[in-house]
């Protein structure tokens, strides 16, 4: 695959990618620098979370690579279910 542009993300590109991944896979990203890689020839467009591989979309939909999959699992985000009951027990 060959790169076809990258380029750092605007901080409002990056609130939106970060809104959309919490809401659609309920995975929180942390990170200081986030890079949007497009792809020749490909039908998938990478984020680069701090240089690393961490979402990947598809029709403007995302999903985690398997780093980021992993990166999520050693601080796994709280459900909004988990939220809800946290917020009532105080």
């Amino acid at each position: 695959m060959q790169v076809k542009s990258r380029h750092h993300l605007r901080s409002d590109e990056v609130a939106a990618i970060r809104d959309t991944v919490a809401e659609a896979l309920d995975v929180d990203l942390d990170g200081d620098t986030f890079e949007l890689v497009e792809l020749e020839d490909a039908d998938v467009d990478l984020v680069l979370v701090d240089g690393q591989p961490l979402v990947f979309y598809v029709d403007e939909e995302p999903f985690l690579t398997v780093r980021g999959r992993k990166r999520s699992s050693q601080a796994p985000a709280a459900s909004p279910a988990t939220r809800a009951r946290f917020r009532s027990s105080q």
